[in-house]
């Protein structure tokens, strides 16, 4: 990533990335400043975090704030921005019905062929925690026989099922509303408890940035707000 020395350095986790897209230039039209974002997966900022350089604000998975990454940030800052819910979608040319819960969602994935899911090697763990919650209802032989794996985020995914190389994916909400070609049919049942929380923090070294704390103030603006309910963001 290169920047000059104006620009805000964010790392940003990619579950969040399409509410990023969208508040980026309207907090540089406000401000003045420059953003240079750097999208990856908990895996990947946990590390970059880890380096303890090269950023300045965080808007990450709240698990991804750790203790390995804790010595680099400034713990007063942290707050939770946002959660968002674990959903399904399914290739356009599909009938399949909206999930609004236990028994639907049952019914649209025993209508299906192939599941999406993002690949355990590609730095998240959501698909394991998507089987092993499938198993609160008794579906989770059902998932595991029909998934099929690609590798990346789950927006990643998704672009897979707009392609027809799966029927469906599951995966953030956020990475599927708004893909050419996938409809949303709707959140995993409640029971499943699934759903990722995303936190924002300043990094240690730009504890006196006054950007930096413009950006996390902007984050709880009204405005910022309508953007992320818009991309199926739960606000904080």
């Amino acid at each position: 990533m290169t920047t000059t020395a104006t620009e805000l350095r964010i790392i940003c986790a990619g579950g969040f990335k399409t509410a990023m897209l969208d508040i980026a230039p309207r907090f540089e039209e406000t401000s003045g400043r420059k953003l240079a974002i750097t999208f990856g997966t908990p895996k990947r900022n946990t590390e970059l975090i880890g380096q303890g350089k090269g950023f300045d604000v965080v808007v990450v998975t709240a698990a991804t704030l750790s203790e390995a990454t804790k010595p680099h940030i400034a713990q007063p800052t942290r707050f939770d921005v946002a959660m968002s819910p674990v959903g399904m979608g399914v290739r356009d040319d599909l009938t399949t019905p909206p999930v609004d819960g236990v028994q639907s969602f049952k019914a649209a994935v025993r209508s299906l062929t192939t599941i999406g899911l993002s690949d355990p090697t590609s730095g998240t763990t959501l698909a394991n925690d998507i089987i092993a919650a499938a198993r609160t209802i008794g579906m989770d032989a059902e998932i595991e026989a029909r998934k099929r794996y690609f590798v990346g985020p789950g927006s990643v995914v998704s672009l897979e099922v707009a392609k027809g190389n799966a029927d469906a994916v599951v995966t953030l909400c956020t990475e599927i509303i708004g893909t050419p070609g996938v409809r949303y049919i709707g959140p995993l049942p409640r029971v499943m408890n699934l759903g990722t929380t995303f936190a924002a923090a300043i990094a240690v070294a730009a504890a006196k940035d006054t950007g930096a704390a413009a950006f996390l103030a902007y984050l709880k603006t009204d405005e910022a707000s309508t953007v992320m309910r818009a991309k199926g963001l739960k606000v904080a």
